[in-house]
């Protein structure tokens, strides 16, 4: 988990979240609430159908974010992550954790190291 802030590049309302890496996923998928939050209605995106994690049908609209990297010691602070166009991110209705997937995420970073019992996340940009 590494604490994001979501972005509506239209209009410029944030939301601060923590976000899962999830080097299974291929793209980023977000709960509808923070849709809602950055002043999208959430089903007047485009909306797709695929597969969730277990097999199961999911519905989600795209709508356009940025996501920035928070700085983890200080609140309010982030770094934009470079190379990371504004992009249509999946949101679902399902309420859940933010994915951060390999599109719009994980393809950003030259490096990725996971210190899983330590809890800690390097992520080197290109």
């Amino acid at each position: 988990m590494i604490p994001i802030t979501v972005s509506n590049p239209d209009t410029g309302t944030e939301l601060s979240v923590m976000g899962l890496i999830d080097t299974g996923a291929d793209s980023c998928m977000f709960p509808g609430f923070i849709a809602t939050a950055l002043g999208y209605v959430l089903k007047s995106g485009k909306q797709s159908e695929g597969t969730a994690a277990g097999g199961h049908k999911l519905v989600t609209w795209s709508h356009k974010v940025a996501i920035y990297v928070n700085h983890p010691d200080a609140d309010k602070r982030h770094i934009k992550l470079l190379n990371c166009p504004v992009s249509e991110v999946a949101f679902s209705e399902e309420n859940g954790t933010p994915l951060l997937g390999a599109t719009n995420f994980l393809y950003t970073f030259q490096n990725i190291t996971l210190l899983y019992k330590l809890q800690i996340a390097r992520l080197t940009i290109k």
